[in-house]
């Protein structure tokens, strides 16, 4: 488990070797932690990553970096509805839990850092937001 704190309130999104699992922080124990790849813990100011065993805490990268956010949407199949509350059908198949029944964007926020001659390439990126308006 890792300590989410941070991100009380807010929504995880879990990518396994068998499944892609989503939902409230706070229901973050059904996750199959033996075959979990990525986990993304977030609300809109903070994120808690855990990948292969390592933690890393979006309050604790080291400077200097610039950011920029981004939205982009989320391949839903709007022709599908699903039974479950807040479900929805990706186009590339499989049923998801999101935060809003009817989410169209991810906000993403985008890590930069300057390389050895200076230019600037992007080393990690942070989840904001899932959502219909994109806040």
């Amino acid at each position: 488990m890792i300590d989410t704190s941070k991100v009380q309130g807010g929504w995880y999104i879990a990518m396994g070797a068998r499944e892609f699992h989503s939902g409230p922080v706070d229901e973050i124990g059904l996750v199959d932690w033996d075959n979990l790849l990525e986990l993304r813990a977030f609300t809109p100011t903070h994120e808690i990553k855990w990948v292969c065993g390592q933690v890393r805490d979006s309050a604790d990268i080291p400077q200097p970096y610039i950011t920029r956010e981004e939205e982009h949407y989320l391949d839903i199949d709007t022709s599908k509805h699903s039974a479950k509350p807040g479900h929805v059908f990706a186009i590339g198949g499989g049923e998801y839990r999101l935060p809003e029944p009817t989410p169209e964007k991810i906000k993403i926020q985008v890590y930069y850092r300057a390389d050895e001659k200076g230019f600037y390439q992007p080393f990690d990126f942070r989840i904001v937001h899932i959502g219909k308006e994109v806040q």
